[in-house]
């Protein structure tokens, strides 16, 4: 009996098969990855919040992509923290959460941002509850440590000061849009052929982070387009990924541009 295949379209002949077991485990390892929590996260792990409350995330019904951190008992009671759209969300313990978000501020003054709670220190938030200009998440108290890191576009490692609290944050890939050579006076054509999409490798328990741009991603990313969610294999080393508009595809350890992958009418 013949097995289907699926075919990654490599840039430089010959093609890569992949069996489709094997596409069904990559599509299952960027599925437990992180994605935006306006698009793709429908179902939220429960947390353990102030005097032993549990805590789940909610959607608000006259903005749904605005996310709502309350109460699991009652659903309607004070909200604890609250995300606009784009922001990602880690479970890193029953009382451990990481949010990361890109800052909306003009450029080059855009930034990654990493916030870390403590969720049984969260209290309700308020008119007086502290926003920050560009940052779509909005909170009262449970700050442990934040961190900002800079726009930056080149591919490298940096040095990065992470808080010690946060050291013990699983190492993730963060997806960063930007502009290169941003200037208040580029012209709408410039403007485009300047977007980049970066991959900001962020490793807390070493210190650092290691930038990848996706240069390739400019002839795919549009207004209702862009990538949205990466992970990195377990396995291979290789990065899965996919996003609003735009399907399923293989980049090597690096980031490089693999291919496609999509149905092979060949078969074994």
């Amino acid at each position: 009996m013949s097995e289907k295949r699926a075919a990654v379209v490599t840039s430089t002949k010959p093609r890569v098969f992949l069996p489709a077991e094997e596409v069904r485990r990559l599509k299952r390892v960027l599925a437990e990855a992180p994605g935006p929590m306006n698009l793709d996260r429908t179902t939220y792990e429960i947390f353990r919040g102030p005097s032993q409350s549990r805590l789940h995330w909610t959607s608000n019904g006259d903005a749904a992509w605005e996310k709502l951190l309350r109460d699991a008992v009652p659903l309607m009671g004070p909200v604890l923290l609250r995300t606009d759209l784009h922001c990602y969300e880690l479970r890193v313990a029953e009382d451990r959460i990481l949010l990361w978000r890109q800052i909306r501020l003009a450029p080059p003054g855009g930034v990654l941002r990493l916030s870390f709670f403590d969720t049984t220190s969260l209290r309700p938030i308020g008119r007086r509850s502290k926003r920050r200009p560009g940052d779509p998440i909005v909170h009262e108290s449970g700050l442990l440590a934040e961190v900002d890191l800079p726009g930056d576009w080149d591919a490298g490692v940096r040095r990065v000061d992470f808080p010690e609290v946060m050291a013990g944050i699983p190492d993730l890939l963060a997806l960063v849009h930007g502009i290169q050579g941003w200037s208040p006076d580029l012209t709408k054509a410039a403007w485009r052929a300047g977007r980049v999409t970066v991959i900001y490798a962020v490793r807390p328990s070493r210190s650092e982070v290691e930038v990848f741009p996706l240069l390739w991603a400019r002839s795919v990313e549009g207004h209702f387009h862009w990538i949205t969610r990466v992970a990195r294999d377990p396995i291979t080393g290789k990065i899965v990924g996919d996003g609003a508009g735009v399907k399923l595809f293989l980049l090597d350890d690096d980031a490089t541009f693999l291919g496609w992958i999509r149905p092979s009418k060949e078969t074994t």
